[in-house]
């Protein structure tokens, strides 16, 4: 299958040795590749010489400037020049922070997206953002930078741990919550099918507003206290995947709505009662201070504008509006419901 955006393609291949067949490469191709999926799948790219290959530590806490400039000296020291491709195999750290490096080298080189987890193939592989964290503040420095194709490869996830499609799985709820309703049946069975309705529902917001100037914000449901708690656990060394902080901000987010009034009981007693058999399963104990201390990083999300930021409201599932709130009402808002 092949899903053909305005500026790229994004191929699906169910099995790897349908996927290696129809990539190719040469000399000048350059990988960076996340060191958990290198040890499963190195039998795999035996093929590859060791100079074309960079090994990406895997973790969010790598996703930094210091490791940036290790993959601009690899290809320095290995003579990569403006024709060169950039090949980004991982996660979203890896998808991330190899588009980033790739816009930058040399005012910009072509690269490849080739996710390896649920999350990075339904989200952080399409649509062209591609960012570092710096001091910790989640995806703070960055561009849209476009790759020159996506290949998903469903084999990948064979390799993948339960927690991690469960993180996966967030950004599918999220599409399902704030698009299509029926998007909710295809968390039941992770397969190419799924999967490509979630990139293609992803890619509806991305084609239709590149730049997140408008209805692209949309893709935000979750992520404004998702990344706020993100952030909270990184400055604390706290092990919280970013997958799993969406679940944690949509919940959050609906919770606090609702308490608002923005929202209906109705729909949040909807909406709970479909996000609750996932909340259940994340192994992260989130207590009322480490919320409280979390708000302390809202006022850093690079979403805002002139001291306000704009949220999806999900005030019938399926469907959103937009609506900018001051950050600072905001704040004090969540300061005075407790839960």
């Amino acid at each position: 299958m092949i899903l053909q955006t305005s500026k790229y393609p994004i191929e699906f291949y169910e099995n790897f040795q349908d996927f290696l067949w129809n990539f190719s490469f040469n000399e000048k191709t350059y990988f960076l590749i996340d060191s958990n999926f290198y040890e499963l799948w190195r039998d795999k790219f035996s093929f590859l010489h060791n100079n074309q290959i960079f090994i990406v530590p895997s973790g969010e806490e790598h996703k930094n400037l210091e490791t940036l400039q290790k993959i601009w000296k690899f290809l320095c020291d290995n003579q990569a020049d403006r024709k060169s491709v950039l090949v980004c195999l991982g996660g979203g750290v890896v998808g991330d922070m190899g588009g980033f490096a790739a816009a930058c080298f040399m005012r910009g080189i072509p690269f490849i997206q080739i996710p390896t987890t649920l999350l990075s193939m339904v989200d952080s592989s399409v649509g062209g953002k591609t960012a570092i964290d710096f001091f910790n503040f989640k995806n703070i420095i960055g561009a849209f930078y476009f790759p020159q194709k996506v290949l998903i490869c469903k084999e990948f996830l064979n390799s993948l741990p339960d927690r991690h499609i469960l993180a996966g799985k967030a950004e599918m709820f999220k599409h399902a919550i704030i698009n299509d309703y029926n998007h909710l049946f295809d968390l039941k069975e992770i397969n190419s099918k799924s999967i490509y309705h979630s990139v293609k529902i992803k890619n509806h917001f991305v084609e239709n507003d590149p730049y997140e100037k408008n209805i692209r914000k949309a893709l935000n449901f979750g992520h404004t206290l998702g990344h706020a708690f993100e952030t909270c656990a990184l400055k604390n060394h706290q092990d919280l995947l970013h997958g799993e902080a969406v679940w944690l901000g949509m919940y959050w987010e609906m919770f606090y709505f609702h308490q608002f009034q923005w929202i209906t009981d109705e729909v949040f007693y909807e909406f709970f009662r479909n996000i609750e058999p996932f909340l259940e399963k994340i192994p992260f104990n989130l207590n009322f201070d480490f919320l409280q201390r979390s708000f302390n990083y809202i006022i850093m999300d690079k979403k805002k504008a002139h001291q306000e930021i704009v949220f999806p409201i999900v005030k019938k599932l399926g469907s959103f509006e937009l609506q900018s709130v001051n950050i600072q009402e905001f704040l004090d808002l969540l300061k005075k419901f407790k839960p």
